[in-house]
């Protein structure tokens, strides 16, 4: 079988060498030869000696070849930029624009909040839930963004959450059923910030219900203390008991303090 194809291949390839009106004996036709086997720079080699131009030194086609590596990897390097803008500017977090820029060219601090978020995705597998809390401008959802940039995903403000559930229009009842049920890793940025309290319960409630034994992954990111605090201030006092139950069973918290801002560091 392997021969009939070599054959064919062959008869094709003569059939258009004498269309193009190459020769068998021409430095055309050897550097054909030449591409076939794989062998490019034997195949220069020819088409540079066919001009009548001086053969190229090893040095010549050494320094050829690195400077087509870099141009290579430089177009891989822009395509997986390019990349990682898209799935930024398309998950929905919202971030400062130089915030984007940094993400998507891999020229940012590998903060305490990148290594845990890190560490949490080489770690878990579907299902999984990590509740990022602590002080705000420490890097929680910069760092959470840094996965979708990678891997995927999508993100929405918990108050957005809340009015999706707490409303009657079909549209959004469809776009919460569509977050909730989202087979890939999903940010919910600023737990704690909603200003419907119950509606936030009840939305965030379904949220963990539903995707704790899922295919995708969650993220959480709050300002909220996980114990101490005053009143208002805590996790505790703006989930229901059932949320904070399930959330034991199943995330990884992981809090963050005593940090400079890194908003303010960054003006």
């Amino acid at each position: 079988m392997t021969d009939n194809v070599h054959d064919l291949t062959q008869k094709r390839l003569e059939a258009a060498r004498l269309e193009q009106g190459l020769h068998k004996d021409g430095s055309a036709h050897r550097a054909v030869d030449h591409l076939l086997e794989g062998n490019v720079g034997a195949a220069v080699q020819e088409l540079i000696s066919d001009l009548g131009l001086p053969p190229a030194t090893p040095e010549q086609m050494a320094e050829h070849a690195e400077a087509e590596r870099a141009r290579h990897d430089a177009e891989l390097a822009r395509c997986a930029r390019d990349r990682r803008m898209q799935a930024l500017e398309a998950c929905g977090i919202r971030l400062r624009r130089q915030d984007y820029a940094a993400i998507a060219e891999s020229s940012y601090q590998t903060t305490p909040a990148v290594q845990a978020v890190r560490r949490w995705w080489d770690e878990t597998g579907p299902g999984a839930v990590l509740c990022l809390h602590g002080a705000p401008g420490t890097g929680k959802t910069f760092a959470a963004a840094t996965l979708v940039a990678q891997h995927g995903g999508r993100g929405a403000r918990s108050k957005h959450l809340a009015r999706l559930a707490k409303s009657t229009w079909s549209e959004h009842v469809a776009e919460l059923e569509d977050l909730i049920g989202f087979d890939g890793l999903l940010v919910v940025d600023d737990v704690g910030t909603e200003p419907d309290i119950d509606a936030a319960k009840a939305a965030l409630f379904e949220l963990i219900d539903e995707r704790q034994g899922a295919d995708g992954r969650t993220i959480l990111t709050t300002n909220l203390l996980l114990k101490d605090g005053k009143p208002g201030e805590r996790l505790i006092d703006r989930v229901c008991a059932r949320t904070l139950s399930r959330l034991h069973g199943c995330a990884r918290f992981e809090g963050f303090k005593d940090q400079t801002d890194m908003r303010k560091a960054k003006r």
